[in-house]
């Protein structure tokens, strides 16, 4: 199968799902800050950015989330 191997299971992408959701605004960093302290995980920002543009978060989609 071409390509990296996944860093985050699905258990870390839910708790990005339910971290954004709850707060549309959260940074970056602040979501490695969690998912180092509730999962132990640590990856990249941009393997995180990555990971949010896959799961169809983008900064219009934030923004407006957070508007509402």
């Amino acid at each position: 199968k071409p390509g990296h191997k996944c860093k985050l299971t699905c258990t870390d992408i839910k708790l990005i799902t339910m971290l954004l959701e709850h707060e549309p605004c959260t940074y970056l960093d602040e979501l490695q800050d969690e998912l180092f302290s509730r999962h132990g995980v640590l990856i990249s920002q941009s393997t995180l950015h990555w990971t949010l543009h896959c799961l169809c978060f983008s900064r219009k989609t934030v923004s407006a989330r957070a508007a509402e």
